[in-house]
């Protein structure tokens, strides 16, 4: 009885039973035991008919099928097998430095001076034949008798049809050189385009194996890449049930924290009684139930009103 009394009238006491008998103190500091923690996100193993992913700690492995393994296996074989060779690119470079010095020596020309050797080649062509065409008009005019018949042109005589001759010629001449300078242009930009074509065939020579070799080993990427939705689906499933154990965690910490509220609302009450109880037993004179003194060794007499004490 005596305890029971000293802990009303000490609600300090009542207040440290009260949370040992409700497992109050635990490591969360707040009372009503530790707080449940969700666990650690995890992805899920995901098989599907092109292969299937592992896990292990905190590594996740893709591995495909056998049959596409072999297919992976082939495309980086024949990857490797497309790279070229020192004798390709060897001849490569010969035929792009063919193309550059012919670029070069296009670019050097001089379009005036192929327009005179054009014209002057085709001066010598041309000369035999006109030739003939004089010894045939000399011919016909003798045979006419109009050898010596003339008029005046210009600053002299000259027969008719020679001057038609003559003239004709002039328009010929005129003519060739107006073709002789575009001839020479088109020569100059023809061999400029040959030369560059030829550097960018060597060019092509050179690279395109990569190119080749490159797109085999798309391939084979691609096939690893079939495996990326199972470790898409590998991740949401683990999101899935991350998400569901912590909102059970969440349900099981905010039932503690009720309980713990509900706990303190009752202790509290206890805690106000036990010191109106005490208040009580003071102002009462140590009287509680009937008369009574609290003696040397601090026990009560006289709870009940006869003299009965409970030691």
């Amino acid at each position: 009885m005596i305890n029971l009394l000293k802990l009303f009238l000490n609600p300090a006491l009542l207040a440290s039973d009260y949370l040992t008998f409700w497992g109050g103190g635990g490591k969360d500091g707040g009372g009503g035991g530790d707080v449940v923690q969700a666990p650690p996100f995890k992805p899920w193993a995901v098989t599907t008919p092109v292969g299937g992913t592992s896990v292990a700690d905190e590594t996740v492995t893709a591995t495909l099928t056998p049959e596409l393994q072999n297919f992976y296996n082939m495309y980086l074989q024949g990857a490797q097998g497309a790279m070229p060779s020192q004798e390709a690119l060897a001849f490569g470079q010969d035929v792009g430095m063919a193309g550059q010095n012919m670029a070069r020596q296009a670019a050097a020309m001089s379009v005036p001076d192929l327009t005179t050797n054009y014209i002057q080649q085709q001066q010598a062509y041309l000369a035999p034949g006109r030739a003939q065409e004089e010894a045939r008009l000399a011919d016909t005019l003798f045979k006419t008798g109009r050898t010596g018949a003339a008029v005046g042109m210009g600053q002299g005589y000259v027969n008719p049809e020679q001057y038609a001759l003559l003239q004709a010629r002039e328009q010929q001449n005129a003519q060739l050189s107006m073709d002789a300078q575009a001839r020479a242009a088109a020569l100059q930009n023809a061999q400029l385009q040959q030369g560059v074509s030829l550097f960018g065939l060597g060019e092509q020579i050179k690279t395109a194996p990569y190119q080749t070799s490159a797109n085999i080993l798309g391939y084979g990427t691609g096939l690893a890449g079939l495996l990326n939705p199972n470790i898409a689906y590998g991740m949401q499933a683990g999101q899935a049930a991350q998400q569901t154990a912590l909102q059970n965690a969440q349900a099981i910490n905010q039932a503690n924290m009720q309980s713990q509220s509900n706990s303190k609302g009752l202790l509290g009450g206890l805690a106000s009684a036990g010191a109106q109880l005490g208040s009580a037993y003071i102002s009462g004179g140590g009287s509680l139930f009937g008369g009574g003194s609290i003696g040397a060794t601090g026990s009560p007499s006289g709870y009940f009103g006869n003299g009965a004490m409970i030691v």
